[in-house]
């Protein structure tokens, strides 16, 4: 079992530590705890047990570093800025960031080998 906790930026996103925006369903459990911590100031956990997700609140607890996709989300990766790197550096550090989305879904592989 893994707990994760993320902060909700809005009643339908919340952020994780790097700044990833996961954006919930409609009409979903998840769109409905999202709503409600946004509301009333709290964190948005998740708890993942195998192959189930599910959603809470909690008053709290540390913002994840997790950045991987969620059962009834939408995940939008961080672009990298950072003016001291070297344009090319940049440009290939949000090319690994975003590569996970190029992975053929029929590609048995986990995200971080099809990464590098």
């Amino acid at each position: 079992m893994q707990k994760l906790f993320f902060q909700p930026t809005s009643d339908t996103t919340f952020t994780n530590k790097q700044g990833d925006v996961y954006t919930v369903k409609a009409n979903t459990k998840a769109a409905e705890k999202c709503k409600y911590s946004y509301k009333h100031e709290l964190l948005l956990s998740v708890k993942l047990e195998g192959s189930a997700t599910t959603y809470g609140t909690a008053s709290t607890g540390t913002v994840s570093k997790f950045s991987e996709e969620l059962l009834l989300t939408n995940l939008k990766k961080a672009k990298v800025e950072d003016p001291t790197l070297p344009k090319e550096q940049v440009d290939d550090m949000n090319f690994i960031k975003e590569s996970v989305e190029l992975k053929p879904d029929i590609l048995k592989m986990s995200e971080l080998k099809w990464k590098y």
